[in-house]
């Protein structure tokens, strides 16, 4: 049997040269990952000691990227090698509570469109299996689950495999409390791997890291001094359920583990010191330490990096850090500065040592003040960083290399986005739109969004914000590419509209699938804004979604409503943030109601509403679920005339029943709705499924208007697709 150790692009080198270290076989380096290994023992052992590895898979059977293909090979499967089997009492179904299953399901096409759908086929695959065998189904728990299966689709194929990592394998265990913006531990790892520090350790150099939050680099390089395995001290393994797992063979994996462990801190005599200036964070480092088993191999101590000296009984080695900067700093000029202060203490008191040093992009490793002899593209989190390595020698090359020239790539975006602002410069001003799309792919190779929003600010001009939207790119394109070219699209951006950096906002995503606008991109806290559109105004939201709140497309049926909104009742289902509930009530509608199952949009639209001044009491706000909502004879049955249903493509969410495809249910929604409707009322059907096709007997049932040209507005012409809009009216 082979398994295949995953891990971050780019990781690959490193991920081979530790199989190698503990002796597994048959290596094999792809994408993302390495292929090893003939037995149990080899995969036990990266479990263990993989310290740049994500997840250990053991493969089990592939099929054609279609769902019948995928429920075939499936149901065909023999998963009683696999899922532990409960056998029911009557021998045909079991009352008995199965085992539990999670199944991550990553990648699309154009037959399974969202992940949750594939991993639901699957999960009815598996099921019918263990029906028809007389065994328990497996239970769906995301949470704690027994065993977890990884399904990935790319190049016209579906492979599954069985997850023998569960968590992933950078969750050391150690980690009960955390700073802001803590590093991955398998990224830290990698760091260090890459300074050369298990080499350092070797010679019994020192090692400091003068800002060193809660202490995870400190950490991982005590591990790797001490030759003590990263997973050691877990507990719990996807494995420990398996029917194949072998307790012997881990157990003597795990002892041998355990003794090297206990001969290696032995020998440690490296320094391994962490410092920062907040006492607080280093009460947090130290905590981790001691729970990781190395509280006597390194040292916390509170030190301000504008003061950093070595402060080592003798001897040279590693002076690594990630500094803070982006939304911990708060402002670029004063993070640049920083790395500026770094460089200058290196340089004057480090003399004789190596230096490696994480930074978000070139201007910071330039404000180092010294030529770095080798960096690494590496991602931390959701951002794109370098890693400089530095020798400090006493002639080091003080680096005085100015900003370079604009690339042709950049330059060529920003002549595009130049020659569509002159094109739609007299259509904004003649309709008086100040938030719109001003680039959508246009040059195939930067396959990104880009859309203006005008920002209202108290007693001053308004602001341009930029959002640059990537499209996520096909598998075959080098990562390190498609960031080069993300990184020219935006600098274009900034030379078109000559703005500055805080003007520009990243957001790297996939075309919209589902409820996928629902998501949050990070934990970074509310950042709302003022938005103007016609005779409304709205809270847009830059940072804390995909979305911001607004969907520029829909704009030219948000300018329908208000036209036809007069003197009649509204009601928007799956309102989001109830934007065009806003312009119906502009427009003079006598009543409404929006109806979301989300709170946290419910909530956003009543601000919307405050910021409105509209009337609470004729126009209500509800959480509900729309497509239950729909099927209860209520007392609003033909009670409204202006109805707007724009459903998301795909959604499970655990607060409604069942599953929305809206190409398979779009037939019961329009009915619902349509019951809905006054005699002489109209339905706005929209929806974001760029292949969708309207089912024959809602026209046989229904009057429908095609108005799908007329929904569309110049800025988005290109993109036709980006939404389908029809009228409907009772025949």
């Amino acid at each position: 049997m082979q398994f295949f150790l995953s891990c971050a692009r780019g990781l690959e080198p490193l991920a081979e040269k530790e199989l190698e270290s503990f002796g597994a076989k048959d290596i094999k380096p792809t994408g993302a990952g390495v292929w090893f290994g003939d037995s149990l023992e080899d995969a036990y052992s990266a479990c263990l000691w993989s310290r740049v590895g994500s997840r250990v898979l053991l493969p089990l059977f592939e099929s054609d990227a279609t769902p019948d293909a995928m429920y075939d090979a499936a149901v065909a499967f023999d998963w009683s090698q696999h899922i532990p089997a409960v056998v029911s009492e009557s021998g045909l179904e079991s009352d008995a509570e199965g085992c539990r299953l999670k199944i991550d399901f990553s990648g699309t096409n154009a037959e399974i469109r969202d992940t949750r759908f594939g991993a639901l086929k699957m999960k009815d695959a598996i099921a019918d299996w263990h029906r028809q065998a007389g065994l328990a189904e497996p239970i769906m728990d995301n949470d704690q689950p027994q065993i977890g299966l990884s399904v990935r689709l790319a190049k016209k194929r579906i492979s599954v495999a069985l997850d023998l990592t569960g968590e992933g394998l950078h969750r050391r265990g150690y980690r009960a409390r955390q700073g802001i913006a803590p590093l991955r531990e398998s990224l830290a790892a990698g760091l260090l791997i890459r300074a050369g520090w298990p080499e350092a350790a070797a010679q019994q150099k020192n090692l400091i890291d003068p800002m060193c939050g809660s202490g995870t680099l400190v950490i991982e390089a005590a591990f790797m001094a001490a030759d003590r395995a990263p997973g050691l001290k877990r507990e719990h393994w996807g494995f420990d359920a398996w029917p194949g797992h072998s307790a012997d063979t881990w157990r003597s994996v795990w002892l041998e583990a355990q003794q090297r462990f206990e001969t290696g801190r032995a020998l440690v005599k490296s320094e391994i010191k962490g410092l920062d200036i907040d006492t607080r964070i280093l009460k947090v480092a130290r905590d981790n330490a001691s729970t990781a088993g190395v509280q006597d191999l390194v040292s916390f101590d509170r030190g301000d990096v504008r003061e950093l000296y070595p402060d080592m009984s003798e001897g040279t080695g590693l002076v690594i850090a990630n500094p803070p900067y982006g939304e911990r700093m708060g402002d670029n000029q004063q993070a640049i500065d920083l790395y500026d202060q770094i460089g200058r203490q290196l340089r004057d008191n480090f003399v004789g040592w190596q230096a490696g040093i994480l930074a978000p992009d070139p201007q910071f490793g330039r404000a180092m003040g010294m030529h770095s002899h080798k960096h690494y593209q590496v991602i931390n989190g959701k951002l794109d960083c370098l890693f400089y390595l530095f020798d400090i020698t006493p002639d080091v090359e003080i680096s005085q290399s100015a900003p370079s020239a604009p690339s042709e790539g950049a330059q060529m975006v920003a002549a595009r986005i130049r020659k569509n602002r002159a094109r739609s410069k007299s259509w904004l001003a003649r309709s008086q739109i100040s938030n719109y799309r001003i680039y959508d792919a246009d040059i195939p190779e930067y396959s990104a969004a880009v859309d203006h929003y005008s920002i209202l600010q108290e007693g001053e001009d308004p602001r341009s914000i930029l959002v640059v939207q990537e499209y996520a790119a096909p598998a075959e394109i080098e990562e390190g590419k498609t960031k080069h070219r993300f990184n020219e699209l935006c600098t274009g951006v900034k030379l078109a509209f000559n703005c500055e950096d805080d003007q520009i906002i990243r957001k790297t995503r996939q075309r919209q699938k589902g409820s996928s606008q629902y998501q949050r991109a990070e934990d970074i806290g509310s950042s709302e804004q003022i938005v103007h559109e016609e005779q409304i105004q709205a809270l847009i939201n830059f940072e804390d979604y995909l979305d911001t709140g607004l969907f520029l497309d829909h704009r030219p049926i948000r300018r329908w409503i208000a036209e036809n909104a007069k003197g009649k009742s509204f009601l928007n289902l799956f309102c989001y943030t109830a934007v065009p509930s806003l312009h119906a009530i502009a427009g003079g509608a006598k009543e409404s109601l929006s109806l979301d199952m989300s709170n946290t949009y419910l909530d956003w639209a009543r601000r919307n509403y405050r910021l409105n001044s509209t009337d609470v009491w004729k126009h209500t706000l509800k959480r509900a679920d729309c497509i239950e909502w729909l099927k209860l004879d209520a007392d609003e049955t033909g009670k409204f005339d202006l109805i707007l249903l724009d459903p998301p493509t795909f959604s499970n969410s655990k607060k409604m029943e069942g599953t929305l495809d809206i190409q398979r249910d779009q037939l019961d929604l329009i009915s619902g709705a349509m019951n809905r409707l006054s005699k002489g009322g109209v339905l706005i059907f929209s929806n974001n499924h760029r292949r969708f096709k309207l089912d024959p007997q809602v026209s046989e049932q229904f009057a429908v208007e095609d108005f799908h040209k007329k929904s569309l507005d110049p800025d988005f012409q290109r993109n036709a697709r980006v939404h389908q809009c029809f009228l409907i009216r009772h025949a």
